[in-house]
């Protein structure tokens, strides 16, 4: 059984401000551009802020649980008292279903985002492959026979998702252009959040 505070650790609720900083700094440049062309913040806009904030969030408990079975069932965590699959808090087969049902989860939620975002087709595909490739993205971090997490193309993933994607991601979500503005804030996040 499941217990609800294993689960809550294994989701690592100190990471949601990373995922959390880019929805809000994508916005925030969303609402200038808006601002600058005299557009009032509506409730769709809120709407759409809202939903990007839990998809993220959802994206980065994703990639937590996958990053908690990963390293758990290869050994890498069995120091660690935090993790729940190295201490066998969760077990391993509970983990995965966990981990397929959150998946789907969290792409059930990016389509209701993206549906709530865009009436052109081509851009909401486009949004819809960014967010399958988030998913995959957070899964196979440490999960799988060659987990990219471990070598330097865990970086640069760092920087593309929570850095250029996130910040210019949340941005074309609300206001559907790209600004210089919100590519300086996506490459300073971006940097930080690699650090």
């Amino acid at each position: 059984m499941l217990s609800i505070k294993a689960f809550l650790q294994a989701t690592r609720p100190r990471t949601y401000p990373l995922a959390m900083a880019g929805i809000f700094a994508g916005n925030a440049t969303a609402y200038t551009l808006l601002k600058q062309h005299a557009i009032l913040w509506s409730a769709h806009h809120w709407q759409v802020f809202l939903l990007s904030l839990w998809v993220a969030l959802a994206l980065q408990i994703l990639s937590n649980l996958a990053n908690d079975y990963g390293d758990g069932i290869k050994g890498t965590d069995a120091h660690r008292q935090d993790r729940q699959t190295a201490q066998g808090t969760i077990k391993a087969s509970v983990f995965k279903k966990l981990i397929v049902g959150w998946a789907l989860f969290t792409f059930m939620c990016g389509v209701r985002l993206l549906w709530l975002s865009f009436d052109n087709l081509k851009e909401f595909l486009l949004f819809l492959t960014f967010g399958i490739i988030a998913i995959f993205a957070a899964c196979a971090y440490t999960m799988g026979k060659n987990p990219y997490g471990y070598r330097t193309k865990g970086e640069v993933a760092v920087f593309v998702f929570f850095g250029l994607l996130s910040i210019c991601g949340s941005q074309y979500l609300q206001v559907p252009q790209l600004s210089w503005l919100a590519l300086v804030v996506a490459i300073a996040i971006g940097l930080l959040c690699t650090c």
